[in-house]
């Protein structure tokens, strides 16, 4: 109904919210329909993503193409520009697509998928533009995004190998989930411009705490390494795509950047080959041995198809507050509350 009202058709609504669906199903919640009114409405209504926009491509070369998204809805653009590597791959075996112009595109790992259900490898990078909301090492400010890689692979008959991480210690997401449910943050997530550590989940939204690297703030503790991954990100879905990049464009309007690239597997060897060898090495890793007292291990993507077959049958939690925003901005639309789609 949202998009809809903002002037997408049925079919690009419909797309835009099986992103934000899949987040919620699959337990990825700082993803989801929480980021509809904040994210996607308050830049639908300030025309910073704009609805009448295509994904245009500006340059192709072999199994390599650059698109501009002219503002588009990044969970559209996104969509977009892995269909299109997806094509890539089928021709080349490879297909690298770069994105620049675009917006917050939802979870990396539903475009990484996307691959994983063609039978190929996936991978799905963004950054945040130049809008930083990371120390890194010491540094007097934020100079890293959250930065988020998806990675996919087919799996046999277990669910799809799906990797999607932020490159800070959390997503922002679940910092302002966390405030949602009124709880503090554990210590690690955040620190505040002396490198203290903070666990209010407002100082972040206040901008006195910051997000730290994976490894943390410290080279000791191996930041330094979830640095290198953050710039990693950032050079192939921002400075790559002609995209902002979080220092040294600071003066641009913001625009946001995605790389989208998939794999044909059928290229090293045979595709049921590689999903009999997926499906051995981690139907080896679930039964893997652990000490007393620790869960039983997991990959990437194998947790996730669990939640997702409780939630298709329980329904999916929502936070008291996502509720109520929601009812409130149904009521402005004059569409029914969740209450009553309950009913």
């Amino acid at each position: 109904m949202t998009f809809l009202r903002y002037g997408f058709s049925s079919e690009q609504a419909a797309a835009a919210a099986d992103v934000l669906l899949y987040a919620d199903l699959h337990g990825l919640d700082s993803h989801g329909v929480c980021n509809l009114l904040p994210i996607y409405v308050k830049a639908l209504s300030d025309r910073s993503i704009l609805p009448s926009s295509t994904l245009r491509r500006v340059r192709k070369k072999g199994a390599i193409s650059t698109f501009d998204a002219s503002g588009m809805l990044g969970l559209l653009a996104a969509k977009g520009a892995m269909e299109a590597a997806i094509e890539l791959a089928a021709e080349h075996s490879v297909g690298a697509v770069t994105v620049m112009n675009s917006s917050h595109f939802g979870t990396a790992g539903y475009f990484a998928r996307m691959a994983a259900q063609s039978g190929m490898i996936g991978l799905a990078l963004t950054n945040l533009g130049n809008r930083p909301v990371g120390y890194a090492q010491g540094s007097r400010r934020a100079i890293i995004g959250t930065n988020p890689l998806g990675f996919a692979s087919p799996a046999g008959d277990l669910p799809s190998f799906v990797l999607d991480m932020s490159t800070t210690v959390v997503a922002s997401g679940k910092i302002k989930l966390a405030k949602d449910l009124g709880e503090e943050v554990p210590v690690g997530w955040m620190v505040n411009q002396s490198g203290q550590p903070v666990t209010d989940p407002n100082s972040y939204l206040e901008g006195s705490g910051l997000l730290v690297p994976l490894g943390g703030w410290q080279r000791s503790t191996g930041g330094h390494k979830g640095l290198g991954l953050s710039l990693l990100v950032e050079v192939l879905s921002g400075v790559l795509s002609g995209a902002s990049v979080s220092l040294g464009f600071e003066d641009e309007q913001n625009s946001i950047g995605h790389f989208l690239f998939a794999l044909d597997v059928s290229a090293f060897l045979e595709g049921s080959i590689f999903a009999e060898r997926m499906e051995r090495f981690l139907s080896s890793l679930l039964g893997e041995p652990v000490f007393e007292g620790h869960e039983a291990l997991t990959y990437p993507g194998h947790s996730d198809a669990k939640i997702a077959l409780e939630r298709g049958v329980h329904g999916i939690p929502l936070p008291a507050p996502t509720v109520a925003a929601l009812n409130w901005h149904a009521s402005t639309l004059g569409a029914v509350s969740l209450a009553e789609i309950g009913q």
